[in-house]
């Protein structure tokens, strides 16, 4: 039997496929105890089929998964007492308050005042709005509440489907807050998302989803140090710069595309390139720095669909 003392998650080797169309294939996750983590992949690429099956919501054609320790395969009931999840549509009332949905859903989980309403009401940040009816909350409120919800269950997993999507800026950051406080009472929680800079906000291990199958994993940062540094510049005297960029010492320049040059700065600094770029008279019109996970994830689904 599988034993877990450091693992809340653990999806081994997990295939679903509807006749001739493999939505996952040979999926394998690790998740620890106490972190947050990222399942990252464009729009089509499994992740909703993934969270579905970590929820019993349809079984997988082969492979097992385990939820603090329990197999689901073998003991659903018992392993997805241990987990919480939060999907597309909200589970609250609309018509009750904040308030009384928790009360509602602490008497239908015969909730041993193991965690009060109260402190999940201030837990969700919706102390100030508890007692305004469900309906009249933002759609990020709605999305706290249903968290709230799950936390009655004081669940030790949390997984979650694109939390953040359809939220404006202000929604998003309290939703990335709650997280990280989930995070510091000891939960462990998995999330999927199409949001680079979500995923780097708040991750430190990550496994990028594409066409069903898992093409990068493990720590962020382990991930992006062999991924060099870029910027792009562009130029107004195309051919001076190709020119003056290719004759640096181990150029630094990548690729070319029409009047933009996107140049690796992890061979020289910026600076460096500059100076140079300065001393042959030509200068660069516009410089953008690229990030690096965006780039990384690009190249990562890119590659894969050609």
């Amino acid at each position: 039997m599988y034993e877990t003392k450091e693992t809340d998650i653990k999806v081994c080797n997990v295939v679903k496929s509807y006749g001739y169309v493999v939505a996952l294939d040979n999926v394998r996750l690790d998740v620890a105890k106490g972190e947050i983590y990222g399942l990252l992949g464009p729009n089509g690429a499994g992740k909703t089929t993934m969270i579905r099956i970590l929820a019993g919501l349809i079984r997988p054609t082969a492979g097992s998964i385990w939820l603090s320790g329990i197999c689901v395969n073998k003991q659903p009931a018992q392993a997805l007492k241990k987990a919480g999840f939060i999907m597309d549509s909200t589970a609250a009332y609309p018509f009750l308050s904040g308030r009384q949905n928790l009360e509602a859903a602490s008497r239908m989980l015969h909730n041993k005042q193991q965690i009060t309403v109260e402190k999940v009401l201030s837990l969700v940040g919706l102390l100030e709005n508890a007692d305004r009816p469900a309906s009249s909350y933002s759609l990020g409120m709605k999305r706290r509440l249903d968290i709230g919800i799950v936390l009655l269950k004081d669940p030790d997993v949390f997984i979650l489907d694109e939390p953040t999507s359809g939220l404006d800026p202000n929604g998003i950051s309290q939703i990335h807050q709650l997280l990280l406080e989930m995070m510091k009472i000891g939960k462990t929680v998995l999330f999927s998302s199409h949001q680079l800079q979500e995923v780097q906000q708040l991750c430190k291990r990550v496994a990028i989803l594409n066409k069903g199958r898992i093409v990068a994993e493990g720590l962020l940062n382990d991930l992006l140090k062999s991924w060099p540094e870029t910027v792009r510049m562009r130029f107004a005297f195309v051919e001076r710069a190709k020119e003056v960029l290719s004759s640096m010492h181990d150029s630094p320049l990548k690729k070319q595309s029409n009047d933009v040059f996107t140049i690796d700065i992890s061979k020289h600094t910026l600076s460096d390139v500059l100076a140079y770029l300065e001393q042959h008279a030509i200068r660069p019109i516009d410089i953008t720095t690229e990030e690096r996970l965006d780039e990384y994830f690009m190249r990562m689904t890119e590659e894969r669909n050609e």
